[in-house]
């Protein structure tokens, strides 16, 4: 964040070959899970059987 408050985020606007937005996505992927681990929060993608 911009001493402003205004923060940019990146965004692209066309996509990158198939093989890179996965390789991507599962980094994205895994580091939201490390960090829910860090918390001690359950890191599953998989649906609940409560719904």
């Amino acid at each position: 964040m911009h001493k402003d408050g205004i923060a940019v985020a990146e965004y692209w606007t066309v996509l990158p070959p198939k093989a890179e937005l996965e390789a991507k996505l599962t980094e994205i992927v895994r580091d939201a899970q490390e960090r829910l681990a860090r918390r001690g929060l359950p890191a599953s993608l998989e649906p609940s059987d409560d719904d």
